[in-house]
């Protein structure tokens, strides 16, 4: 009897593309994992970045800016998304660059990852220019991360979880909510996505709720697909056992143009949860619903 084939594909609630992996090495020798999904060519690294002098958010906003006003020369890149992350008094940050492979050959993982390898010095070299010290995550990190964040605790390296198994065990959503081990997510899209300012987006991260997670994706925009501008915001806040209060967000210490941009995440919050984390999930391409996560959206009985 021939033995069954363990899968090496991640797939997370709200997200139609499952996740494959791939360890690689740059050109200047530095381990990294490349996270792919298939289904559109693209192919992602996932950077733990942190200011090199201080770790005050609006700096952090300010770098991050200058990063990617520094790679949107790449017209591969199809995405960045910079992702600010409070666990109680732990504060992370990561960075996920997604390169679409446009070349046929590009699309197979282990030949991407040597073209990606070759520009990798490069990228990690105009992010300290800006001054952000960086590090390419492996596949374990960000494993870890994926685990971490779905389960509300840091695994121990001895039990991080393979990659297939490093999402929820028991995931459910809600018209309101998305419910991950035990805990509470809510999330909230910002359109326009300029109104949340270094000011704001502190605010944001700084709320009642045991967890935060700011997440600002840049895509293409111009003719020529050259330019990185702001594409989706969105802040994530998870408790445990119970729906996170909507009092920070629709805080009267916010803007108040902040607070009419601020938009619940109807039937999206296991999606937007996904793509937050920066790990290479893109919307709307990889989620099931084919609109912007800023347009309204009930999901009626038979999509559920």
């Amino acid at each position: 009897m021939a033995r069954k084939r363990r899968s090496t594909t991640l797939h997370l609630p709200g997200i139609r593309s499952g996740l494959s992996v791939r360890d690689a090495q740059s050109a200047g020798g530095q381990p990294f994992a490349l996270v792919a999904s298939p289904d559109t060519g693209d192919h992602t690294v996932v950077l733990a970045v942190w200011p090199g002098t201080s770790p005050d958010l609006d700096l952090w906003c300010h770098s991050w800016l200058q990063s990617v006003e520094l790679v949107s020369n790449s017209p591969d890149i199809t995405a960045v998304t910079a992702v600010w992350d409070r666990n109680g008094d732990n504060e992370v940050a990561r960075l996920g660059v997604t390169f679409r492979a446009a070349a046929k050959q590009h699309r197979d993982l282990d030949e991407h990852a040597v073209e990606i390898g070759r520009r990798l010095p490069n990228l990690l070299g105009s992010l300290a220019q800006s001054g952000l010290v960086s590090d390419p995550l492996p596949e374990e990190r960000i494993a870890a991360w994926i685990s971490d964040a779905y389960t509300g605790h840091l695994t121990a390296d001895e039990n991080i979880p393979t990659w297939p198994g490093c999402g929820p065990i028991t995931p459910h959503e809600t018209r309101d909510w998305f419910s991950h081990d035990g805990y509470v997510s809510a999330s909230w899209v910002h359109q326009p996505a300029d109104t949340v300012t270094p000011e704001v987006h502190a605010m944001l991260t700084q709320t009642n709720a045991s967890r935060a997670r700011v997440a600002i994706t840049y895509r293409p925009t111009n003719e020529e697909g050259t330019m990185l501008e702001r594409f989706l915001v969105s802040t994530t806040l998870t408790d445990f056992d119970a729906e996170p209060s909507t009092t920070t967000i629709r805080s009267e210490h916010l803007p108040l143009g902040a607070r009419l941009a601020a938009r619940r995440g109807f039937d999206r919050n296991a999606e937007l949860f996904a793509a937050s984390l920066g790990v290479g999930v893109l919307l709307p391409e990889h989620g099931t619903v084919a609109e912007h996560p800023s347009r309204p959206y009930h999901r009626t009985e038979e999509a559920a």
